[in-house]
C-alpha cells in the first residue's frame, strides 16, 4: 500500500482512468456539500497563502493487470462523491470560460489534462467513469451539454448549481480556479492480491476514516463477517 499527499490537480493530470463499475454505488451528494466544497474552494482562492486545504482520502485499488496496461485504470474505493463533484464544477467553470470568450487556452486545460486523457480515443478517452447507470449523463456534461431544466438528477443539479454560483458569485474564474488548485488529497493506492487485508486497513485507518469510509473499506477487503 501506498499512502502520499498531493494536489486534486496533481492528481487528474496523470495519464489513467478512474473506474466505479459498482451500479449500486451512486452519486448522491446534494446542493449542500457542493455548497460547503464552493465555499471552502472561494476561501483558498481568496488565501493570501499559498496553504492547501484537504479535501480528503481518495482510495482504490491498482490492480497489476491494470497497472500493466497502456493507461493505468484504478477501480475506486474511497473518493468517488468529492471526484464527481469536483469534476462537475471543472466542466462548469470550462464552459464558463468559453462562453466569455477570453479564455480559450482555460478551457483547454481543464478538457485536456483534468476531464479527459486529450491523447486516448475510445473508452479511454475520459478520466473519470461513474457508475452504468450515471454515465451517460455525466458524460454529457463534461462535454459541455446543457442539462434539462426540470432534471432532477443530481449529477444535472450539482452541475447547474456550480453554473449559477459561478455566473451569480461575480468572482474572477482566475480566482476560482486558483481555489480549485490549492485543494489537496491524500492519494491511497493498494494492490489487493499483494497486501495483508488487516494490514491495509490498520494503515488506512490512520488517514481518519468516518464511519462509513470504514465499513466500506473493509467491506472491499474482505474484514466483514457474512451470514
Amino acid at each position: 500500500m501506498e499512502a502520499v499527499t498531493t494536489g486534486l490537480l496533481e492528481f487528474f493530470t496523470q495519464p489513467l482512468q478512474m473506474l466505479i463499475p459498482n451500479p449500486e454505488r451512486h452519486y448522491h451528494w446534494t446542493e449542500n456539500e457542493c455548497r460547503q466544497m464552493w465555499q471552502d474552494i472561494v476561501q483558498a482562492g481568496r488565501s493570501e497563502t499559498d496553504c492547501n486545504h484537504f479535501l480528503g482520502t481518495i482510495v482504490y485499488v491498482e490492480y497489476g493487470i491494470l497497472r500493466q496496461a497502456r493507461l493505468p485504470r484504478l477501480v475506486l474505493l474511497d473518493g468517488q462523491q468529492r471526484l464527481i463533484t469536483i469534476s462537475l464544477l471543472l466542466a462548469a467553470l470550462a464552459q464558463a470560460d468559453e462562453a466569455a470568450g477570453g479564455a480559450d487556452s482555460r478551457h483547454r486545460e481543464i478538457n485536456d489534462l483534468f476531464l479527459f486523457n486529450s491523447q486516448e480515443k475510445g473508452e479511454l478517452y475520459r478520466k473519470l467513469v461513474p457508475p452504468p447507470g450515471e454515465r451517460e449523463v455525466f458524460f454529457n456534461l463534461t462535454r459541455g451539454e446543457e442539462p434539462l431544466p426540470e432534471s432532477a438528477n443530481p449529477l444535472a443539479a450539482n452541475y447547474r448549481f456550480f453554473q449559477a454560483q459561478i455566473k451569480d458569485s461575480g468572482l474572477d474564474t482566475d480566482l476560482i480556479y486558483r481555489g480549485i488548485s490549492r485543494l489537496a488529497i491524500m492519494d491511497v493506492s493498494t494492490d489487493r492480491p499483494y497486501e495483508n487485508p488487516q494490514e491495509v486497513y490498520a494503515m488506512l485507518t490512520t488517514t481518519g476514516l468516518d464511519e462509513e469510509q470504514s465499513k466500506l473499506i473493509r467491506n472491499w477487503l474482505g474484514l466483514l463477517k457474512t451470514g
